[in-house]
């Protein structure tokens, strides 16, 4: 019964929502983007690297590469700040049903927000609200 949690569990759950919503909309970025294909079969390679094999720019790639690591999709050798895709992650997004998942969730999620995310990966200018008529919200006064 929902009545049984605490607000600590429901926090817990929604942030755990949150961090799987903002994975599947990277790993659908990643997709789109040609992230993945650049990394599959590639081996071990830097952030500037798979940006190039890509056409993304540097530091999007590095932080895509990043998040993808701390998910456990990538492996990650610090010692030479290098990205591998393994074999199982590969099968599953490229040659199975999970790449088409993330795609169409991204496309959902794009949906309800002006632009294209994947434009934007590749210029650089980011994702602001600039120029698009919508207003920034916060949550930062309820976090106080």
């Amino acid at each position: 019964m929902t009545t049984d949690r605490s607000p600590e569990d429901v926090l817990g759950q929604l942030t755990a929502e949150l961090g799987s919503s903002l994975g599947t909309v990277l790993t659908g970025l990643g997709m789109r983007c040609g992230l993945w294909q650049a990394l599959a079969g590639a081996g071990p390679l830097s952030a500037s690297e798979v940006g190039a094999r890509a056409d993304i720019v540097e530091p999007y790639a590095r932080e895509w590469l990043r998040a993808q690591a701390a998910g456990g999709y990538l492996d990650y050798d610090p010692a030479t700040d290098r990205f591998a895709l393994p074999e199982p992650v590969a099968v599953a997004l490229l040659q199975g049903i999970g790449g088409a998942m993330a795609d169409a969730c991204l496309s959902m999620f794009s949906s309800m927000a002006p632009g294209s995310p994947s434009s934007s990966a590749r210029s650089g200018p980011g994702r602001g609200t600039a120029g698009t008529g919508a207003t920034p919200r916060t949550g930062r006064g309820r976090t106080r």
